[in-house]
């Protein structure tokens, strides 16, 4: 397993987990729902949608092959040792 697959399965698991916390938090059946259950389930979905925009953003960078937006100049790799 390549150190990048490793990184998008680990993401993944980060997204997971921080949504799945999330919503528990939030929902917190049984148990008297404190003023900071609210907040850290919010909190934990503002995780799981960064997590996930990452997620994404690194997937299109990897498909497109390059930095994920700059121009050819600075879009090669150092000391000209040719394309990444």
């Amino acid at each position: 397993m390549s150190l990048l697959a490793f990184h998008r399965i680990l993401i993944g698991v980060a997204v997971l987990f921080c949504f799945g916390y999330g919503i528990w938090e939030i929902a917190a059946p049984g148990r008297p729902a404190g003023a900071g259950s609210p907040v850290v389930g919010a909190l934990f979905l503002v995780f799981a949608a960064a997590f996930g925009a990452y997620f994404v953003r690194m997937a299109r960078v990897i498909r497109l092959g390059g930095s994920g937006g700059g121009d050819e100049e600075t879009d090669r790799s150092p000391v000209g040792l040719g394309p990444r």
